[in-house]
């Protein structure tokens, strides 16, 4: 074999070994009880599937590729050098019993008692559903009685009170409904529930995951979100005020985490955490409020009010409204209701607001379809809130799960449809204390759907993807002036993450190319801030510069071969529609360059 042939084959089983090999699940993986027998039936597989490798070849690339040095006396060092080149931590056989173990306490032992617990509140709402019916029945069906001494209005407070609580009734039962389709949604991520095959290979893959992460590996951490789902629907089913509340502070609770994670850059774990916990002090229990609202209306009041002000959020809601790109055409009404809350004018803060939510939810779901629109157009004027709701969900919008549960149920059923259909009573007193605690309660909702929108929607990312952008990376330019080439080009290869205290996303290369380039998102920006902005960072990316930076690196990937995996398929996309942008000619000869390398690439996977 001649040198050239050698060093082919040593490619090829490099590329074995990072592509496929560390991808490879098999159940005689988790029956090596060393590192030494790991390795040794790694080699055989690689063995098994490379006509052409030898001990001798697998050999050579191993000692290149070690992590650290060996003296490779023995073929088990080897071995050895080769699971750590696979990055294993910890030996597999030794951690799947424990992630076996939690598998069933969360998914079998836990799951099933929720389940019991979720059977058993549905059939007391059904039997107290009947009950309701049976009673309006008993009144409605009643013999007539024409007598000149009849009085109705016993007949018709108990049909009232009746047609409330089945109201009530249904709203719970829906919400209890979400809930359980929610979850069991979240859990079947994990994998196919219904495939035994499936549950065992899942489990293999997340055990070497684990493998990889840590010489301890937790299994608790692994399954810790499907018993939080679990654990936050059991609180639900036990709880029915749970949502109720959560949405009325999820600003604040959002604040809170997000002031955590700055805390955790200055302050030890002990002092952050004390920190974090001081700043939700102020919010009484979810128990005592509701005990306060059933039993001492004026406490509950003072306590919404204490909420209010103790967070400021009346000033923080102005500041989000007047930041937000969304609701840049609702800016207007929207202070105007808050006026009418600052002087009391809760009577007509209460019957005007609630429309201003189901207007707001309008604008979150066309602010969150902007991009589906250029392929599907449609902007469901006639759709009803549920509807709307229903539609964030379907575009996976992210919208949070506790909001769908209150607003699509809870608010829709027994604040909106009042509402609408005027059957809000208008207290003689301006400032009844009913009145009050609504109006605070409609301000905290509005609160919450504010800041869910300003940190879910599209052109919100999109405004802070290009506000921030130059002002983010010149931190790091050192007097590079083409500071912004290599994170665009890291967007266009969909290399890079972003993280913030309530999210982890990859932004689309296309959806990023349509911020910079599209006219549409070019006016939407004018409407809140300056364009120039927008123009600078699209003429970079446009530019000659930023180009020939692309095709440079692209040559270093091909020539290197060995991490064109990490390339986004988008990015032919977008260099395909560069074409018909306004350029020069000699950028587009770049770009055909670009092109040509990107195919080639393509054909590399």
């Amino acid at each position: 074999m001649t040198d050239e042939e050698i060093q082919t084959n040593c490619k090829q089983i490099y590329h074995f070994i990072h592509y496929e090999l560390s991808e490879w699940i098999d159940s005689n993986i988790f029956n090596q009880n060393t590192f030494e027998e790991l390795g040794k039936l790694y080699y055989q597989h690689i063995l098994n599937q490379l006509d052409f490798a030898c001990n001798d070849l697998i050999n050579r690339v191993v000692e290149v590729d070690a992590v650290r040095t060996y003296a490779f006396d023995k073929q088990e060092d080897y071995y050895v050098a080769l699971c750590e080149i696979l990055n294993l931590k910890a030996v597999p056989s030794k951690i799947f019993p424990f992630v076996q173990q939690k598998f069933n306490t969360i998914y079998v032992q836990l799951y099933n008692q929720v389940q019991q617990n979720y059977i058993a509140e549905i059939n007391k709402i059904n039997n107290q559903l009947h009950a309701c019916k049976q009673q309006s029945d008993s009144i409605k069906q009643a013999t007539p009685s024409f007598s000149f001494n009849r009085d109705l209005s016993s007949d018709e407070d108990v049909l009232l009170n009746t047609y409330s609580n089945c109201n009530a009734l249904r709203t719970r039962k829906e919400m209890l409904e979400f809930g359980r389709n929610y979850v069991d949604a979240k859990l079947s991520e994990f994998c196919d529930l219904d495939d035994p095959q499936k549950i065992s290979d899942t489990l293999y893959l997340k055990t070497l995951d684990l493998c990889k992460e840590s010489m301890t590996p937790n299994a608790d951490f692994l399954f810790s979100p499907y018993k939080s789902y679990l654990d936050l629907f059991q609180d639900d089913i036990v709880r029915p005020h749970l949502i109720f509340y959560k949405i009325k502070v999820y600003t604040i609770i959002d604040n809170a985490q997000d002031y955590y994670r700055k805390l955790c850059c200055t302050k030890d774990d002990n002092e952050a955490v004390l920190e974090y916990k001081n700043y939700l002090s102020k919010i009484p229990s979810f128990d005592r409020l509701n005990q306060q609202k059933n039993t001492s209306p004026s406490d509950y009041n003072d306590a919404l009010m204490n909420i209010i002000s103790d967070y400021n959020l009346i000033h923080e809601l102005k500041e989000n409204i007047n930041n937000s790109v969304t609701l840049r055409h609702r800016k207007t009404l929207l202070f105007k209701a808050i006026s009418l809350y600052e002087e009391k004018e809760y009577d007509l803060f209460n019957n005007f607001i609630p429309i201003q939510i189901e207007g707001a939810f309008a604008d979150f779901l066309t602010d969150a379809t902007t991009f589906v629109r250029f392929t599907h157009m449609d902007i469901y004027a006639n759709a009803v809130l549920k509807d709307k709701i229903k539609l964030l969900e379907d575009h996976n919008c992210d919208i949070y799960p506790e909001a769908i549960e209150y607003f699509k149920f809870y608010f829709n059923n027994l604040i909106r449809n009042r509402i609408a259909h005027g059957k809000y009573n208008i207290s003689s007193d301006a400032i009844s204390l009913e009145a009050s605690i609504f109006a605070h309660e409609l301000l905290l909702d509005l609160c919450t759907l504010v800041h869910m929108i300003i940190r879910r929607c599209e052109t919100e990312k999109m405004f802070r993807f290009v506000h921030e952008y130059k002002t983010y990376y010149g931190r790091f330019a050192k007097g590079d002036e083409n500071f912004v080439f290599e994170p665009l080009l890291e967007d266009m290869i969909g290399g890079k993450t972003t993280f913030t205290f309530d999210t982890i996303e990859k932004y689309r290369p296309l959806q990023i190319a349509y911020w910079l380039l599209n006219p549409y998102y070019e006016k939407i920006y004018s409407q809140v801030a300056d364009v120039s902005e927008l123009l600078s960072l699209r003429s970079d990316f446009l530019s000659k510069d930023f180009w020939e930076f692309v095709l440079k690196r692209l040559d270093q990937i091909v020539s290197e071969g060995w991490d064109y995996m990490f390339i986004s398929n988008e990015f032919l996309s977008v260099v395909n529609g560069m074409f018909k942008c306004n350029i020069s000619s000699d950028t587009k000869k770049i770009l055909g360059k670009v092109h040509a390398k990107l195919v080639k690439i393509k054909a590399f996977h």
